[in-house]
């Protein structure tokens, strides 16, 4: 039987002191987190202490679950049910931490509650026990039926209390506890006498020894006359109205039909004008139904016949149409279904980011062989367009080859058919072809890109398509940023501004502007970057875009982890995280995890930046995104080199460097070596280091990628720093530091002359590093290290009061030069003076 049938049922069969217990579904809160739940059972309980941790704005852990134990403690018996459990866990492991915090807590905490838990999988705690204890030769947690006295207390409630005890076991008996099978008892014997139900019982008994087929027997018997309209209002998939009811009557249903099957409890209903079968109800009555196909057809009419808001802004709010077209399917309506989804039902899915949503409707509506001759649809340019749809679906889900093998078919179509102009008649091609040159930009093949959106663009200017050439140009500006040719990105933009002014379409200026931004992203001009960013997002959210939305979001959180704001970069990675989950796309849930891995790993939370980028392997692994599985292994490379884990970063940044190069995608794959040197750095194997910083070096200098080609270079000028080959490390901070000039990189710039200085430190050639000291100061008056180092030569030249004031400058920015200074023998000759004593003991921090 259903584990959430059973759970409802021990609701009803309760005993009369336990008060109505707290319920909640996994199902319906996939996304949940620790807190989510204590808020919930916060308000159940009527114990605001148990959410404290809202109130101090903090993230809630071990101290608000003993809150939540303490005051279940002082509670008289409640009872609370999590439904659907294993819809959170990896295998039988909890993927959250939070919640298995949660649920340990109540597993080896004493406390007055019953906690009933429904889960497909036996859940393991991470020590390796059972959150359900089981008794060896009894399995606990599979579920049969009601024990017979519940089921027995159930009966007599619900008006059969007047039959004796022993033919009430023998009815409870006759269903094996089964509770639809109970309720559909209680009407059959007040329908027929006990006698005539009992021995249907027993001649079921022998027939089979199945529950459920004992269940459908007695539904059988008890839905009689109208089994007929059961059958056909089986064919609902949600809740529906008392219009969609009468729509599966026939001329023989008589008109108290609903009202029977409600008195009989084979139909559902809120009493607020919805109505439902109980899913065992719905299985059996779709079953008996014969003509499927042209009931369907009926429930198609009915939900195209309701209204849709004049302006949705949700999947919710168009789901009577997206309710038509499963109906259309399925009773083979395919042209009719092909009307439905192009009749602004695939625009408002793209529109919001639907992207899973519109895979999976247009799915239906082609054979098995999607490429094959055989299709479903009579007219070839509306298969052609489906295809299209679906390619533009999954270029968007990141899913870049499925994107390129839909798009070429529907190229193939066009060219079958003659068929230049599309379904519209003036737009062409250029769907399709938009589309492939976005994916093979993506792909960083930026010369293919430039000529797919030309083809585009020379179709858009032919038919006199203004947004088409709008889209085109701007796409081109992605295109050639790419190439590294930014006056001809910026030039292209700046022309589909110009068109989006002129038409007045605002989603297009938005996707403008936020192409703009890449642009500007890659210059290394992140305020500008940030600006048109910001400009997109805003007409993004004004226009209910939630796609474009996304994306803005996740650029801004990127923009911020460059410049090392990662609270920033988290808050807005989390609100592109929350759109990936509404819209169930998963590719963008995997983006936004790495992200905000990266982040949590620049903040020095590398448990926490671990977590995130496990979570993005695992969506990678199911929906085979693998420039988001490289990127998340060289992240969690990353993180280990935080930890000092040497031997882990390694391994997880040569399966990143592996896949890298599998797939072509040459910036992570320079990354991944660039953080195997520094593995191997920190593990004084220098020339292995360079090795490595060298690799990645040719690779930025073939893709033309100055911002991470002057990464490497300092990168290799601090490994001849460490191996006190001082000429070199100067050689490879200068070309650092001249391309920061060239490229108006002043953060790195700063770095660079900070490197120098330390260079002309460990040389003694004190006055030579406090000149550079003092030139990235300018730069960035509030680096904390810069001051640190400058402070220890100021006092290697005993110049006391001088090293005295920079010291203060690092402390007061990083406290954690308190202790550094303590130990560092540059200060030996502070160390007993006053003033450093003072220093070191302050308790001021910025």
């Amino acid at each position: 039987m259903g584990k959430s049938t059973f759970a409802r049922a021990l609701i009803d069969f309760r005993p009369e002191n336990v008060p109505e217990p707290f319920w909640f579904s996994f199902y319906e809160n996939q996304d949940v987190k620790l807190g989510d739940i204590l808020e919930k059972l916060a308000a159940y309980m009527k114990a605001p202490e148990i959410t404290t941790f809202k109130l101090e704005s903090r993230e809630p852990g071990k101290i608000d679950v003993d809150n939540l134990i303490g005051e279940l403690n002082n509670m008289s018996e409640i009872w609370i049910f999590f439904d659907d459990l294993s819809i959170i866990l990896e295998d039988t492991k909890f993927s959250d931490k939070g919640i298995e915090l949660l649920f340990s807590s109540l597993r080896y905490n004493t406390h007055e509650a019953k906690i009933i838990i429904t889960s497909r999988i036996l859940p393991k705690l991470e020590n390796g026990e059972s959150l359900i204890d089981v008794v060896e030769g009894e399995e606990k947690h599979h579920l049969n039926g009601l024990r017979t006295d519940f089921a027995v207390d159930y009966l007599v409630k619900n008006g059969l209390g007047s039959l004796e005890l022993d033919k009430l076991k023998e009815l409870v008996d006759g269903v094996d506890g089964h509770p639809l099978a109970l309720k559909l008892l209680v009407e059959l014997v007040k329908d027929y006498s006990v006698g005539d139900v009992l021995e249907d019982l027993s001649l079921y008994k022998e027939q089979t020894k199945d529950t459920i087929l004992k269940a459908r027997k007695l539904f059988e018997k008890l839905a009689g006359d109208e089994i007929g309209l059961l059958e056909r209002i089986s064919v609902y998939r949600e809740p529906v109205g008392m219009k969609g009811l009468k729509k599966m009557f026939t001329e023989t249903t008589a008109q108290n039909a609903v009202k029977n099957l409600i008195d009989k409890s084979l139909l559902e209903t809120d009493h607020k004008g919805n109505y439902w079968l109980h899913s065992l109800v719905q299985e059996f009555s779709y079953d008996g139904l014969d003509n499927k196909k042209e009931v369907h057809k009926l429930a198609m009419d009915y939900y195209l016949s309701l209204p849709i808001s004049k302006k949705p802004a949700k999947k919710e709010d168009i789901q009577p149409l997206i309710e038509a077209y499963h109906h259309a399917c399925v009773a083979e309506e395919y042209d009719q279904a092909f009307h439905i989804i192009d009749n602004n039902l695939h625009k408002y899915l793209n529109l919001w980011g639907n992207y899973t949503a519109l895979v999976d409707l247009c799915s239906k509506i082609l054979s098995k062989n999607q490429f094959g001759e055989e299709s479903f649809l009579k007219d070839k340019r509306d298969h052609r367009t489906i295809l299209e749809i679906l390619g533009m679906a999954y270029y968007y889900l990141g899913q870049s080859r499925k994107s390129i093998e839909y798009c070429e078919q529907a190229l193939k179509i066009n060219k079958e058919i003659g068929d230049i102009c599309g379904i519209c008649g003036k737009c062409g091609e250029k769907t399709e072809l938009s589309t492939l040159g976005n994916v093979y930009c993506d792909l960083g093949e930026y010369t293919k890109a430039i000529e797919y959106h030309k083809q585009a663009l020379k179709i858009s200017k032919v038919t006199k398509d203004r947004k088409g050439e709008s889209i085109a140009f701007a796409n081109l500006g992605s295109a050639y940023s790419g190439l590294g040719e930014y006056t001809k990105a910026i030039e292209y933009c700046e022309q589909a501004l110009k068109i989006n002014k002129e038409i007045g379409d605002r989603h297009v200026e938005g996707s403008s502007l936020g192409i703009l931004g890449s642009v500007y992203y890659d210059m290394k001009e992140y305020a500008k970057a940030i600006e048109y960013y910001e400009k997109a997002l805003k007409i993004a959210q004004d226009t209910g875009d939630r796609g474009t939305e996304e994306i803005c979001l996740e650029k801004l959180g990127i923009v911020y982890i460059v410049l090392g704001e990662y609270t920033k970069t988290i808050e807005y990675c989390e609100q592109a995280l929350k759109i990936n989950k509404a819209t169930e796309n998963r590719n963008g849930e995997s983006i936004a995890f790495a992200n905000l891995g990266s982040a949590y790993s620049g903040l020095g939370e590398y448990t926490k930046a671990i977590e995130y980028c496990e979570q993005a392997l695992k969506i990678n692994k199911e929906i085979g995104d693998r420039h988001v599985e490289g990127s998340s292994l060289g992240i969690l490379g990353s993180a280990y080199n935080g930890l000092g884990e040497y031997t882990k970063a390694i391994e997880y940044c040569e399966q990143a460097l592996k896949i890298n190069k599998e797939i072509g995608d040459r910036q992570e794959e320079s990354i991944a070596l660039a953080s195997l040197g520094f593995a191997y750095r920190s593990l004084s194997e220098y020339a292995k280091a360079i090795e490595y910083y060298e690799k990645a070096l040719k690779i930025t200098q073939d893709t033309g990628d100055r911002g991470t080609e002057e990464i490497c270079l300092g990168n290799i000028g601090i490994a001849h720093r460490e191996l006190g080959e001082y000429a070199k490390a100067i050689e490879y901070y200068e070309k650092a530091l001249k391309i920061a000039q060239d490229i108006g990189d002043r953060q790195g710039g700063g770095t660079s002359l900070g490197n120098l200085g330390n260079v002309y430190h460990d040389m003694k050639e004190y006055t030579k590093a406090i000149e550079y000291y003092e030139k990235a100061l300018e730069i960035n008056p509030e680096a904390p290290n810069t001051y640190y180092n400058k402070a220890c030569t100021q006092s290697l030249m005993n110049k006391k009061n001088e090293a005295l004031t920079d010291l203060k400058s690092a402390i007061e920015l990083d406290p954690k030069y308190k202790e550094y200074a303590k130990k560092d023998k540059d200060f030996e000759n502070l160390w007993d003076t006053r003033n450093f004593k003072d220093i070191i003991t302050s308790n001021k921090e910025n």
